[in-house]
């Protein structure tokens, strides 16, 4: 017996038929194979289907199995175990669901959420389907950006960026005006506040704001020298 389970369709899932070899074998586990035992569809009427095909278990009892489209499946194992015990029908219901599926039910569930400053990443998963986000978003956004005390990290004013520009809108220059500071974003915003600052110009092709202080002037040679100082010997970035 298998638990109910979901899928993606078109993604490989992999099941162990051995639940059921070693409780319906006089064997060891060590002894039993699971190499004879195969998935098979229920039908609606309660009938077994012929074996899907290619899913076998392996040695081990695994069975890789995929499925097309989205929908609800009943499988079931079939076939005999290492002591040529046949199988006792226990069915499965499977549900598959599409890429399409979850971003629909995805996007209904954020749609229903109250969307105000801190709900950036619902608002650019909403605006990239193409799903409109109240002004009332906007609207807390300026409110924040003008509280001089409102925004006091450079991962915060960066992730605000890329959101306000996925809905249409322009960066505030409140906002633009933070990375211009080298000690904010660099200094004291760390390895993460130099990848989304250039992920938030690049978001809008927005350039950096003039510093009055030029020795805390930031640049984009700053952060991307910020961003390879932490690069480890194998390449990855710590």
């Amino acid at each position: 017996h298998t638990d109910d389970f979901t899928a993606l369709a078109g993604e490989e899932v992999t099941l162990n038929a051995n639940g059921w070899i070693y409780a319906y074998s006089y064997e060891s586990p060590s002894e039993t194979s699971g190499e004879d035992i195969k998935l098979a569809y229920v039908n609606k009427d309660g009938t077994i289907s012929d074996p899907i095909e290619n899913a076998v278990a392996d040695g081990n009892g695994d069975i890789t199995v995929s499925f097309d489209k989205a929908g609800t499946y009943y499988i079931t194992f079939v076939g005999t175990n290492s002591s040529d015990i046949p199988v006792i029908p226990s069915v499965t219901k499977v549900t598959v669901y599409s890429v399409d599926d979850i971003i629909a039910a995805t996007t209904k569930t954020i749609g229903k959420s109250t969307l105000t400053y801190g709900s950036e990443w619902k608002v650019i998963g909403l605006a990239r389907n193409g799903c409109s986000v109240p002004e009332s978003y906007y609207e807390s956004v300026m409110e924040k950006a003008a509280d001089s005390e409102g925004i006091k990290r450079a991962t915060d004013a960066e992730r605000t960026i890329i959101a306000l520009t996925a809905i249409g809108k322009t960066a505030d220059s409140r906002l633009l005006g933070m990375l211009a500071s080298k000690d904010f974003v660099v200094t004291n915003g760390g390895l993460m506040s130099s990848i989304y600052g250039l992920l938030a110009l690049d978001s809008g092709n927005y350039a950096i704001p003039e510093n009055s202080d030029a020795e805390d002037q930031n640049t984009r040679e700053i952060m991307i020298n910020d961003i390879l100082a932490h690069q480890l010997v194998d390449g990855g970035i710590a």
